[in-house]
């Protein structure tokens, strides 16, 4: 091949290849996404939408129904290597009188037991919350929590209970707290 011909073939490439460029910076460009992709400020302000509020009204029964759920869920599924942070983690949920009932239990074991090295676990699946004792207004309330505990001490071989939980309710506020559990 000459010379003249190296030289022409290469201009051609180089003008394909410029060519192509272009038209990809052209298309890209009709894009939608092109403004948001290249960070033009400008016309993201211009396009940016405000999701809009709504004002979600949640019954006392619902809140209670939740409520419970909830606490049983979270305070009865432990394991015996996390220190009864189950526990720690309802006091928020708790009125101040029941908090202090479940602070000096928990000292008071333990104060009176050994650290165990042997696993033991407990899991809650809620099955169903049944208010016994509510009319819509009320600042008190009684509930029945139906569960499948699973418990043992072979995560992979949990024995299967059916077990029932009655919570205590109270409205503080605008805030509904459990103030025992039977």
């Amino acid at each position: 091949m000459t010379r003249k011909k190296i030289i022409i073939i290469s201009l051609i490439f180089l003008l394909l290849s410029a060519f192509f460029v272009f038209l990809i910076y052209l298309l890209d460009k009709q894009n939608p996404d092109y403004n948001l992709l290249n960070n033009n400020d400008k016309n993201i302000e211009e396009k940016e939408e405000v999701a809009p509020s709504y004002d979600i009204v949640i019954s006392d029964q619902e809140k209670i129904t939740s409520l419970s759920r909830g606490f049983i869920q979270t305070l009865k599924t432990y394991n015996n290597k996390t220190n009864f942070s189950n526990i720690v983690d309802m006091y928020p949920l708790m009125t101040d009188s029941f908090k202090s009932k479940m602070i000096s239990t928990l000292e008071g074991y333990l104060e009176n037991s050994e650290p165990s090295s042997d696993f033991f676990t407990q899991k809650i699946h809620v099955r169903d919350v049944n208010l016994i004792l509510f009319n819509e207004g009320d600042t008190v309330a009684n509930v029945e929590v139906f569960c499948d505990k699973y418990s043992g001490d072979d995560p992979s071989n949990l024995n299967l209970e059916e077990v029932k939980y009655i919570l205590d309710l109270v409205k503080i506020g605008s805030e509904w707290k459990v103030d025992n559990i039977y």
